[in-house]
């Protein structure tokens, strides 16, 4: 992979157990419609979240991230933030594949919260699971996904694998 992999961005944490109806409110489900999915984010978990939150910064969450009943929207609207990926202890596997296939990235770090700080600086690159803090020095590989996962990425989303993957077949 090239430096194009690496995402920079300040960290945001949040802690265990935030579930996707904290992310993206009732009010939006069944939206695709990223501005809806901006101005409501977060509204359940914390209203003051959404100010806090520059375009580029990476979630780090706790334990069980996006844990409940996960559609795109979810993803939808931390890409609507201006989220650039989501690093977590875990998360919901419904969320992880649809994350995937709209091209978000994801690294499940089991001592994500143990090495990383609210606002501190981070890299990531989920071609190989690999978390910096440029804060403070230190580095952790997560759990390696799938290598589909990893062409889907590469892909941009699962629309552009599959266009790929179908032209290769003609």
């Amino acid at each position: 992979m090239t430096d194009k992999s690496i995402i920079s961005g300040r960290a945001v944490i949040l802690p265990d157990n935030v579930r996707s109806g904290m992310i993206v409110p009732i009010i939006c489900r069944g939206s695709f419609n990223r501005d809806e999915f901006k101005a409501h984010c977060f509204d359940a978990y914390d209203k003051s979240l959404k100010s806090k939150i520059a375009h580029g910064d990476i979630i780090v969450a706790g334990r069980n991230f996006a844990k409940g009943d996960t559609g795109e929207e979810t993803t939808m609207a931390l890409m609507g933030m201006g989220i650039s990926a989501v690093v977590a202890v875990s998360l919901n596997r419904i969320f992880l594949r649809n994350s995937i296939n709209l091209g978000f990235p994801i690294i499940i770090l089991p001592i994500a919260l143990e090495m990383i700080a609210d606002g501190d600086l981070i890299e990531v690159n989920p071609f190989d699971s690999i978390v910096r803090n440029r804060t403070s020095g230190l580095a952790a590989r997560g759990k390696a996904l799938p290598k589909t996962f990893l062409r889907i990425l590469e892909a941009g989303d699962i629309v552009n694998y599959i266009k790929a993957n179908f032209e290769k077949e003609k």
